[in-house]
């Protein structure tokens, strides 16, 4: 949730028990920074590198008795984290591109940020975008407008053309947009809703 609430910072946490679900004091903490680009998955790799460590200083405090559990803070600085479903790897591209890609990067690489791919005269498919890119090209155009120029993929938002970098379509693997721009026949008219 941090990723796809844009947050530029994140952590790890090791804390005590407590009777309901995460309010037991806090043991140690260790901030990490988000990257503009990172994914939730490459931000869950370097994650596990640095709660394993903290696990260690954690066990490692108990037992010599030098860590003081402290209170946690039940301020508004606490984001709730609700479960992801279907409906919230939807894109909705009426939003602005960075809340757009901010989706992206946190359902990637699963379960996948999706919308439907739509070419004239053909059935529409459930298509998942997997890394996109901000442009800082503004755009008049519909949201959900699809823009294919010089091999790159641009996508109408609800202010700029954000750039989708690897997708899925349904019953294929995940592909760069340029290796699935190989494989469509027309480049006008194509809608994502």
């Amino acid at each position: 949730w941090a990723v796809i609430n844009g947050e530029e910072r994140t952590g790890v946490t090791t804390f005590l028990i407590g009777r309901d679900i995460d309010t037991g004091d806090l043991l140690l903490q260790k901030e990490m920074t988000i990257g503009p680009d990172e994914t939730a998955g490459e931000l869950h790799d370097r994650m596990m590198v640095v709660g394993a460590d903290l696990v260690v200083r954690t066990v490692h405090g108990l037992a010599q008795g030098v860590l003081r559990p402290l209170p946690q803070d039940g301020s508004a600085a606490v984001h709730p984290a609700p479960k992801i479903d279907t409906g919230t790897c939807r894109l909705d591209l009426t939003r602005p591109a960075a809340r757009v890609h901010d989706l992206v990067r946190g359902m990637s690489p699963l379960p996948g940020a999706w919308c439907t791919w739509e070419e004239p005269d053909r059935p529409s498919i459930h298509f998942k975008v997997l890394r996109t890119r901000r442009t800082s090209e503004s755009t008049t155009s519909a949201p959900g407008t699809v823009h294919i120029t010089e091999g790159r993929l641009l996508v109408a938002c609800g202010d700029a053309w954000l750039e989708a970098l690897e997708v899925q379509p349904e019953g294929k693997r995940r592909m760069t947009s340029q290796e699935f721009l190989r494989g469509i026949r027309v480049h006008d008219g194509i809608m994502m809703r």
